[in-house]
């Protein structure tokens, strides 16, 4: 059997080894009121979870590397040198300003204070030509992934409209 492999692939075997896992309870709310429907949310050691439900059906099972591991950090490091901040410019959506910076292919905020924004230190974010949009927040540990068609700057700007209401539910 194939298996892809990483570099810090040994050190994440390691880790996933000691994380319990768990089916997450259905909401059926939240899933359309199919009781038949394939998702099944995981938290854990995802390939420990799905195989008491798919074992011998099927060839392959693909499972995402853990996004914190050295290259992820690398990727969602800033690399803009500090004297570029604040000069006009910007990836997409985002504008490079104090207290954010350029990661690769999409922006980092290294002082979200600073940059007038409600995300965590080494928020990570992105949003596609298209209307797509996510950002990753280690500070509470969650992933917004939004999802829309319209080109960039025919509408309003979600990504801002989304984050104040996502970071209120969590305090609520």
């Amino acid at each position: 059997m194939a298996i892809l492999d990483r570099m810090t692939r040994g050190d994440d075997v390691r880790a996933a080894a000691t994380v319990p896992y768990r089916l997450l309870e259905a909401v059926l709310a939240l899933d359309g009121g199919d009781r038949d429907a394939a998702n099944m949310p995981i938290k854990g050691d995802n390939l420990n979870a799905l195989l008491p439900h798919y074992k011998g059906a099927l060839k392959c099972i693909y499972i995402d590397p853990p996004y914190d591991t050295r290259s992820a950090r690398l990727m969602m490091a800033n690399h803009l040198p500090a004297d570029l901040a604040g000069k006009g410019f910007g990836i997409g959506a985002f504008a490079f300003t104090s207290g954010t910076g350029f990661a690769w292919n999409g922006g980092t905020y290294s002082d979200p204070a600073l940059a007038g924004q409600v995300v965590g230190k080494g928020t990570y974010s992105w949003d596609g030509a298209a209307g797509p949009w996510f950002w990753i927040d280690p500070v509470p540990d969650i992933v917004f992934v939004g999802m829309i068609q319209q080109l960039a700057g025919s509408g309003p700007p979600l990504q801002e409209v989304t984050r104040p209401v996502v970071y209120q539910a969590l305090d609520d």
